[in-house]
């Protein structure tokens, strides 16, 4: 499927400021998906030391 730049600059053009930043860091995640390589902070949280937390108390 064919998709016009024109239609995804009036698309992001019409969102709020938030939402734009919020697009800008999904079209972000889709470029380095696009090269097969994980976004630098998904590398920097893999390389964190695991913790064995729970979430929500039981």
């Amino acid at each position: 499927m064919d998709v016009r730049k024109e239609d995804l600059f009036r698309m992001v053009d019409s969102l709020s400021k938030e939402d734009k930043k919020a697009a800008l860091d999904f079209i972000e995640f889709l470029v380095e998906r696009s090269k097969n390589k994980k976004p630098q902070s998904w590398q920097d949280i893999d390389e964190l030391d695991s913790d064995d937390e729970t979430l929500t108390y039981e």
